[in-house]
């Protein structure tokens, strides 16, 4: 399982050395979101998020996939 960390603006960028391979860690600055606030910050991620998840399930098909082989 992938999980997907962001570091807001105030993060020290070497903190992430210390999480696991499995985990995806971008920052604010690295996604363009430097600007936002807080709260947009927050709408921001997770509209990238929706956006990730949906465009996964549409290019590999993996829920019918996995529906298939049971």
């Amino acid at each position: 399982m992938i999980i997907r960390v962001m570091f807001d603006a105030c993060t020290p960028r070497p903190l992430r050395k210390l999480f696991p391979t499995e985990f995806v860690v971008s920052t604010a600055q690295e996604l363009g979101w430097a600007e936002l606030g807080n709260g947009s910050l927050q709408a921001a991620a997770a509209t990238e998020e929706t956006r990730v998840f949906q465009s996964l399930i549409e290019s590999e098909n993996w829920r019918t996939e996995i529906d298939e082989k049971e």
